[in-house]
């Protein structure tokens, strides 16, 4: 969900359910598990500035509650 640009800002909030495999033939959708995140974004002179912060929902014990990610530039 994002709201609409009113200047040159923002922010946005996503949910979603995703994994990382090391080889395609390893995928197994039963391996996914829920984050959820919000974020704000700036277009700046020099391009897009992004900050977002994720929650692991479904995290192992060994990991971190939350990750932090900042980019400069269009994301794809």
């Amino acid at each position: 969900m994002a709201l609409p640009d009113r200047g040159p800002g923002g922010w946005h909030a996503v949910r979603g359910r995703g994994n990382l495999w090391r080889e395609a033939r390893d995928f197994d959708a039963s391996q996914s598990r829920w984050g959820a995140g919000v974020g704000v974004r700036y277009l700046s002179p020099i391009g897009p500035l992004r900050a977002e912060i994720g929650w692991k929902l479904e995290r192992e014990p060994w990991e971190s509650p939350y990750v932090w990610f900042v980019s400069l530039g269009n994301p794809f």
